[in-house]
């Protein structure tokens, strides 16, 4: 018996570390966007699903008493408190009481309806909603994630990239991080400003670095124009709800596409006024010059010409 039982112990023993290592691979799954649905789905719905549980235990010991109170002399799925949350259990998943007992008695078939109607109509639909939003928040977060790839994709990157940094010499990621943190207020860096830095060995390896690096759209720089950084989709996304927002504290009809539109239009005249404009005083100063100064006037001109 000492022999049986210290085997039966080892042998929970080892279940329990199969179960906690079957836990440890479902967790290392959140390694890479596209593997942690399973994982993202339950962080994001963590807080309801513990107070749905809350809810769940609740009910069903509660219609456990009553079973087990009533029932329990009568029938032998209710005759203790542990037997009857089984059943409970089995008829919540799907099963069905033995055929006879759930319609022996109007105080049975009353106690099967009302659990039926709580638990699997009510319930389980509380739970199932959970689980649709907090996937649907997952699966919108990935799509979002500029540098989301496949699993194959990432692979083949990380393996590629360490072969060249190691034939090339390229610095660590935690030192590249580093100095790119140090930069923050650049919008991008350049092979300029690598070649500079003192990460890279000589100029070719800088070089081969951008241009391994330049074929991920998400690494690409921002553009930017006169007036800025070129909006994005989330940028204009932001500049909408703004937008919204003031018309509807100013009580003020918000502008529709045709007002952008002319306001685009007299914004590209003025700037043709103003380059004009422009023109016509450089032309005046020209002339002025000449004037004023008659030989410099005439080699200009010969120039010119």
């Amino acid at each position: 018996e000492g022999v049986e039982g210290r085997a039966a112990g080892l042998d929970t023993f080892l279940n329990v570390i199969l179960l906690v290592s079957l836990l440890r691979i479902i967790q290392c799954t959140s390694l890479h966007p596209r593997l942690a649905l399973l994982t993202g789905t339950i962080q994001a719905a963590w807080d309801d699903f513990w107070h749905t549980f809350l809810l769940i235990l609740l009910i069903m010991t509660s219609f456990a008493f009553i079973a087990f109170w009533r029932f329990g002399a009568q029938y032998a799925e209710f005759a203790s408190f542990e037997t009857s949350m089984q059943t409970q259990f089995m008829l919540m998943i799907g099963n069905s009481l033995p055929h006879g007992i759930w319609t022996a008695t109007v105080e049975m078939q009353v106690f099967v309806v009302l659990f039926y109607v709580v638990m699997f109509l009510l319930v389980l639909n509380f739970v199932l909603a959970i689980i649709v939003e907090a996937y649907t928040k997952q699966r919108n977060y990935i799509e979002e994630l500029e540098i989301e790839q496949s699993l194959l994709t990432d692979l083949y990157d990380v393996i590629l990239a360490r072969a060249l940094g190691v034939r090339h010499g390229w610095p660590s990621p935690s030192k590249l991080a580093a100095w790119v943190a140090s930069m923050q207020a650049k919008f991008a860096v350049d092979f300029g400003a690598l070649s500079k830095s003192g990460l890279f060995a000589s100029q070719h390896d800088t070089l081969r670095f951008v241009q391994h690096y330049s074929k991920f759209p998400f690494l690409r720089p921002p553009e930017v124009n006169c007036y800025g950084l070129v909006s994005t989709d989330h940028r204009d996304d932001y500049v909408d709800k703004v937008v919204k927002r003031l018309t509807e504290a100013l009580a003020i009809k918000p502008p529709t596409l045709k007002d952008h539109a002319r306001a685009a239009a007299e914004h590209r005249h003025m700037r043709r006024s103003a380059s004009e404009a422009v023109l016509v005083h450089g032309r005046s100063d020209s002339f002025s010059g000449r004037d004023s100064d008659n030989g410099t006037a005439h080699a200009g001109c010969g120039s010119f010409v």
